[in-house]
């Protein structure tokens, strides 16, 4: 329980960001400012969220934590003011996954 309440303040506190940052332009600038908010789908930010929070692809993630996801999801739509994000996605958008985008 602990690590339930421990991570939902992490997670509030990143919206709490907003105040400062503009979420838009990082979430963007995760997806290595190649992908425009209006095409990042809902499946890669459950994906942003599991890797950035819970360090997990989509598959890891237990009932409990896919459920925090989803909570967490509808409070991100609330700060993009919009509905939700288009349903799909699931494309590897951003660096640290096997995306093949960076090459040394």
């Amino acid at each position: 329980m602990a690590d339930l309440k421990r991570m939902r303040r992490a997670m509030d506190s990143f919206l709490d960001l907003a105040e400062i940052v503009d979420l838009q332009e990082f979430i963007e600038g995760w997806f290595m400012n190649l992908t425009p908010i209006e095409e990042i789908k809902h499946d890669n930010m459950v994906e942003f969220i599991a890797y950035g929070f819970y360090s997990k692809d989509l598959d890891s993630l237990t009932d409990e934590e896919r459920g925090e996801i989803d909570e967490f999801m509808s409070k991100v739509c609330r700060a993009f003011k919009q509905k939700a994000f288009e349903p799909g996605g699931y494309r590897k958008l951003f660096l640290g996954r096997s995306s093949g985008v960076l090459t040394c």
